[in-house]
């Protein structure tokens, strides 16, 4: 029991943390290519309106998005993931010190199942596909966790 609550945790916490950087990053990316394309559009180097109007619509593209990001997910979704992840993280070592234990206090285990189950139930931000991938193969190809509950 101890180590299904352990594995458990670990991929909720590593998810959390995948998905703040995946957030951080499309953010940046599409403020970067809002950045070039506005900076493109306003030179003279390009004369041809008709990639005026492509590279225009692209960066149209992008901010929409970012824009749907936002008001989809509020402002703080890198922190509200990292602070879910903490709070996965911390409960992830109380289970692995108690998997340590060569008699672990059954009591102690229902407390750590319960507060599972409450982090579960809690409203959390939405982990995407990306960083669920990301997760799975910084837990089982890359070893960025130990993987004691096997």
């Amino acid at each position: 029991m101890i180590a299904q609550l352990g594995e458990s945790s670990a991929y909720s916490a590593k998810n959390h943390f995948k998905a703040a950087d995946v957030r951080r990053r499309t953010t940046i990316i599409l403020i970067i290519i809002n950045i070039i394309v506005s900076v493109i559009t306003l030179t003279t180097l390009i004369t041809s309106n008709t990639v005026i109007q492509i590279l225009s619509a692209g960066s149209l593209a992008a901010s929409i998005y970012l824009l749907t990001l936002e008001s989809r997910d509020g402002q703080n979704n890198p922190e509200k993931h990292m602070a879910f992840g903490n709070k996965y993280l911390t409960l992830h070592n109380e289970l692995f010190a108690l998997f340590q234990q060569d008699n672990p206090n059954q009591q102690e285990l229902d407390k750590l199942k319960k507060k599972l189950n409450e982090l579960n139930e809690s409203n959390r931000p939405y982990i995407n596909a990306i960083a669920r991938k990301r997760c799975k193969s910084a837990i089982e190809e890359k070893g960025e966790m130990n993987i004691w509950w096997k």
